[in-house]
Parts: structure tokens; sequence; C-alpha cells
């Protein structure tokens, strides 16, 4: 007999497949392993952002490091040949 002499709706008389995906071997399901292992990763990464940032590199109401040799006082102002010279300066656009 075959497929054909079935019927169009006539169910199968096959047994079920020795593997069905959508129906779990146990009687529970399994715990989805990956997503508890990645939230439990960003968990902590987050618990070290919170941590590094918090202590910081200085503390509360420390100031900040200096960069470099500070600078003296200025003692004069500079001289005029030092200030930039303005191209503009003079021009007439309107008469």
């Amino acid at each position: 007999m075959s497929d054909h002499d079935r019927g169009a709706y006539t169910p199968p008389t096959d047994a079920p497949l020795s593997f069905d995906a959508r129906q779990p071997v146990r009687g529970s399901r399994p715990a989805p392993m990956m997503l508890l292992i990645s939230a439990v990763v960003l968990v902590v990464l987050v618990v070290a952002i919170v941590l590094i940032y918090r202590s910081g590199a200085r503390e509360a109401g420390d100031p900040p490091q200096t960069v470099g040799t500070p600078v003296g006082e200025m003692k004069t102002a500079p001289a005029p040949e030092d200030q930039p010279v303005d191209p503009a300066t003079g021009l007439q656009i309107y008469r």
C-alpha cells in the first residue's frame, strides 16, 4: 500500500519519529545554560565597572594631578609685535 492510496486527509499510520525536537526527552525542559552564563558575565562586568568608577584615580576632594612642569607667574605683558595681526584691519567693504 502506498501513500497515494491513503487519501488526502487520512492520518499517517507510521510510528512517531525516534527524535522529535518539539518534545523534551526528560520531564522538564533543560536550563538555558548559555543565557545564565552570559547573565553572570554581564553582572560581573557591571560590578567591576561600578567598583572601578567609584574608586577612581583620586579621592573625592583631591585636586587633579599636575601634568608636566608647572608654569611660573607671568612677569610682563606680551609685546605688541608678538600679538597676531588681523588681516581685515582697515578693510572697507561698503562706501
